[in-house]
């Protein structure tokens, strides 16, 4: 496994399949195909019945709001409207939103049904600030689904707020993740590395020495996790001047990951003034043509750049400048 799969900027994001037909503008959003099929029918036949019964058209009761065709298509039961069409719907009938739903199915799942899709849709598009603004007021219903999307969402953010240095933030998001993950029956996804970050996290704010591999024992098996930790606490050493340390640290960590390996020895040699060395070792990875995310070849690039100017190598340095402006906005 890459340890590129394991954290945010270093992996595809999760994608959900959105149950969303493409509509006219005015419609984006309206519905959402219902996974309870009888529960659409029995929507559709009351709301067919009770417009005959009050001598309504279907282009009467769509009006400028719902096309005759996606009307049509709610009456037959193959489409589910989202809860703010049928209040509209149910305030041109004069009846209570309540009326549609059996007494087994609530308004509020109803809710949840029909923000879903632009739940997962934040989700999947990295915006996990909105998509738990979007999410927390159903998570006192019991839903798996929404619980982990919660989960994941604010462990995404407490990772934001570690590598931000906002221990505060990143503790009470870590805090979150772990609380919907114990009301999921499917468990918290992030639970070891939030275990790892809380640990790593206390031992920096109380200032105290540690080892990085007895920090991780018990607590990841997953030998890319441990590649990729190590990898940045490798360059927080060497971002602080401790060269040394970092040298013989790197020995006996054995990170695996060629890639993370070359791009830390790469800054090991620039660190020590051995900046050609440092430029041999970032071209193999660029030149390895491997499909790395973004965020890592930005770094890759920057990194380069200087070493470049530092070796005089100023068509070399504008170069990468150029290059890494194709990653900066994709970051």
């Amino acid at each position: 496994m890459c340890f590129f799969g394991l954290f945010p900027g270093f992996s595809t994001a999760l994608h959900f399949p959105l149950n969303c037909g493409i509509l006219r503008s005015y419609e984006i959003e309206i519905f959402a195909l219902c996974s309870d099929r009888r529960q659409a029918m029995n929507l559709g036949e009351k709301l067919k019945q009770l417009r005959r019964l009050r001598g309504v058209t279907q282009k009467e009761l769509a009006g400028n709001f719902l096309t005759r065709n996606m009307l049509s298509q709610i009456e037959r039961g193959v489409a589910m409207p989202s809860y703010a069409t049928i209040a509209l719907l149910s305030k041109k009938l004069r009846v209570d939103p309540s009326y549609f739903f059996e007494s087994s199915f609530s308004l509020e799942h109803y809710e949840i049904l029909s923000a879903l899709p632009q739940i997962k849709r934040c989700f999947s598009e990295g915006q996990y600030s909105l998509c738990l603004r979007l999410a927390e007021p159903f998570r006192e219903i019991d839903s798996d689904e929404l619980l982990w999307i919660l989960s994941s969402a604010s462990y995404h953010l407490g990772l934001d707020n570690f590598n931000h240095n906002d221990f505060e933030g990143a503790f009470f998001h870590f805090d979150c993740s772990l609380n919907y993950g114990r009301l999921c029956s499917l468990g918290s996804p992030y639970a070891r590395q939030i275990e790892f970050y809380q640990s790593l996290m206390r031992h920096l704010q109380c200032g105290a020495d540690f080892s990085l591999p007895s920090l991780l024992r018990g607590i990841s098996d997953d030998p890319a996790f441990a590649d990729y930790v190590s990898y940045i606490y490798l360059n927080g050493l060497l971002d602080n001047g401790q060269t040394e340390k970092a040298s013989q640290l790197y020995d006996a960590l054995r990170i695996s990951d060629l890639n993370l390996r070359s791009h830390f020895n790469a800054r090991l040699a620039a660190s020590l003034l051995n900046y050609q060395r440092a430029k041999e070792l970032l071209q193999q990875i660029i030149r390895s043509k491997e499909d790395l995310p973004f965020p890592f070849l930005y770094s890759v690039y920057n990194d380069l750049e200087r070493y470049c100017k530092a070796t005089e190598d100023y068509e070399g340095a504008y170069r990468c400048a150029v290059a890494k402006r194709r990653y900066e906005f994709k970051n």
